[in-house]
């Protein structure tokens, strides 16, 4: 599956007009010219900031919860997706403090189920993409531009507690790898400070 360029990235730096919606992840579509944000429940909405603030705000209310830990949006061949991010707790035996450790990862699209309603379809494969999550970075990318990364698969990092929770989770095998620069068995806590991730140019 073809995938194309995944929009820039920009901080937020305005107030959503919205008094019940507070968002969990925000990314910018360079191509619409607008932002879109997704909430705890799932609910989304889509922005356009002009000089003089917010405007066109349209809403779109799940209508399937999907139970999760934390949320992210990316943009994917045209389409947006919502990642979500299941984590369990453990306690490190060297400091007595409890760790949030990434288990996994499940992949949705947005398809508007009526007119300000969304339901968030199951995406089962990304191909040949790969997506990179992390504190104020979300973004994806073609496996068949950049050799080095692994299709279907989502790289995260720690964006929740410095637990040094980093990994590569695998969609088709369901498993986390260690990433190549980080071993499991690294002991020194590590601080992932946005942004995480550069964006490459693959021409």
């Amino acid at each position: 599956m073809a995938m194309g360029p995944d929009p820039p990235l920009f901080p937020i730096a305005f107030a959503l007009p919205v008094d019940y919606f507070t968002a969990e992840d925000v990314i910018y579509c360079e191509s619409q010219g607008l932002f879109y944000a997704v909430n705890g429940v799932g609910d989304v909405g889509s922005f356009r900031v002009s000089i003089g603030g917010v405007c066109d705000v349209t809403i779109w209310q799940a209508v399937n919860l999907i139970p999760c830990d934390l949320r992210y949006l990316v943009w994917y061949n045209g389409e947006l997706l919502l990642l979500t991010r299941r984590l369990e707790t453990e306690v490190d035996i060297r400091t007595y403090c409890e760790l949030y450790r990434t288990v996994g990862f499940e992949v949705y699209r947005f398809c508007e189920y009526e007119p300000g309603r969304v339901c968030w379809e199951p995406v089962i494969s990304l191909g040949d993409g790969v997506v990179f999550v992390g504190e104020s970075a979300s973004l994806a990318l073609s496996s068949s531009d950049f050799p080095g990364c692994k299709k279907n698969c989502v790289y995260f990092t720690d964006d929740h507690c410095n637990s040094n929770d980093v990994g590569v989770f695998d969609l088709e095998e369901k498993c986390i790898h260690a990433l190549p620069c980080f071993p499991d068995d690294a002991s020194l806590p590590l601080y992932w400070g946005s942004p995480i991730w550069i964006t490459p140019n693959p021409h």
